[in-house]
Parts: C-alpha cells; structure tokens; sequence
C-alpha cells in the first residue's frame, strides 16, 4: 500500500512537471524533450530505490520473524516434554490444593496453604514453572513483536495447550510464592504480572469445591501491590511491567 501510494505520487508528480514545463501543446523541441527524459529518468531511479528498501527492510522483519518463531517453537515443544514429565505431579498438587480449600474456611491465611503444600513441589514441578515464565518473557522483551496484538498470537498459542488443571496449579504457585528477601519477593510479582497481563488467568476454571479460593486470589492481589509498592519506596524506585526488560531481567 505505502509503495503504490509513493509510485502514484511519482508519476503525478512527473504529470504536473510535464504541464508546468511545456505550458503549452506538445513541444517539438528535443532540447524539451530532453529535459523532460532527465526528471521522469531521475524520478524512476528514485522509485527503484525505494523498492528496493522496502523490500530488503520486508525481508529483514521476516527474517527477524521466522527466527524468532523457530525459537519460540523450540522452546514450546522443551515446554509440552517438561509437561509430560510433572504432568502426574501437577495432577497431584492440584489434589492437594483443592482439598486444602475443602477443609479449610476462608479466613486462613497464605502462609498455612503454603506450608501445608511445600512438600508437593517436586524438583519437576518448579522446573516447569521457571521455564514457562522464560517463555512468557522470551515474548514480551521481544523486539520482533512490535505490539501486543502480535504478542498475543504467541501467548493464545501457550495458553491453548494448557488445561484446566495446569492454569489453576500455575495460578497458586504464583500466589503462594513466599521469598525470604523483598527482592526475590519482587520477582514473583513481576512473574505474577506478566501473566496477568497476558491475560492467561483470564478463562481459569475454579473448582466448584474450592470457591474460597477466589478470595484467596483477591487477598494475594494486594498483598502482592503492597509488598511491590513498599519495595519501592524504600529503594526509591519505581516498578511498572510495561517498562519491560529492566523489571523482567530481574528474574533468572
């Protein structure tokens, strides 16, 4: 579209050089002519120019696209091998959640769920979570993906291959996540986060027999823009998943 309106600007623009230049009927003169043949040779070349720039800048973004789409593919199957490996494990844990909710009421607080399922998480299980994070991030600080309707092609693709069950463990590991330092408490946040705004939560399903657990989400959502929100303060900082790398390079 941008190459036809600039060759369609062209040509009207020889158009008009050539009604100003005779002001007249058609010259007889070669000198004319010859002058004429010199801004239509010169506004050709210029056009040639400039397809040739589009087209190596169109080849440059495909490259740069198939690479990363060569990456992310990659990456995506090392996920779906690392899934098959904890998928027993993720069934387990999510058995475990669930009936953690049953037994308990609404007012216990997130260090006892967190305490009750320390156990559950097999060396597997975390290995599983830390890699789908890398691959959220591989996303998101890509410089390919120029806008989050691009992003979002890749984030439906990861989401589509999840379960139910896969979404909710996610889901509680990142909110019970408790560290011993702000920092590493930072992280789990920015991780949280970048989730969140993937919008990868957005179609959760939540077990019929642990619907407290939606008020547990709600009370980790602030205490998670709290312990952001302290952490810098005090460091005189400020955080913002939107600034990109520098928040989430925090994260190994």
């Amino acid at each position: 579209m941008v190459s036809f309106c600039l060759s369609t600007g062209i040509v009207v623009s020889c158009l008009v050089f050539y009604s100003r230049y005779f002001n007249g009927p058609i010259s007889t003169d070669i000198d004319d002519w010859a002058g004429f043949a010199t801004f239509c040779g010169f506004s050709l070349s210029l056009i040639s120019i400039i397809f040739i720039f589009m087209t190596y800048r169109s080849q440059q973004e495909l490259s740069s696209i198939l690479q990363f789409e060569s990456f992310f593919f990659q990456w995506l199957e090392m996920h779906n091998s690392i899934y098959n490996e904890c998928k027993a494990d993720i069934e387990k844990y999510y058995d475990e959640v669930v009936s953690i909710f049953i037994s308990n009421s609404n007012d216990l607080m997130p260090v006892e769920f967190e305490r009750d399922l320390d156990n559950g998480k097999s060396r597997h299980l975390m290995r599983y979570y830390r890699h789908l994070y890398q691959l959220y991030k591989y996303i998101y600080l890509s410089e390919v993906l120029t806008s989050n309707k691009k992003k979002k092609k890749y984030y439906d693709i990861i989401q589509a291959q999840m379960g139910d069950k896969e979404l909710f463990v996610v889901l509680y590991l990142l909110l019970g996540d408790k560290r011993k330092t702000e920092e590493k408490a930072l992280k789990g946040i920015l991780y949280y986060e970048l989730l969140d705004e993937a919008h990868l939560f957005k179609n959760i399903y939540y077990p019929k027999e642990s619907s407290n657990f939606k008020e547990f989400e709600r009370l980790m959502r602030n205490v998670f823009v709290e312990t952001r929100d302290s952490f810098y303060y005090l460091t005189d900082n400020t955080c913002d998943i939107s600034q990109g790398e520098e928040n989430l390079y925090l994260i190994k």
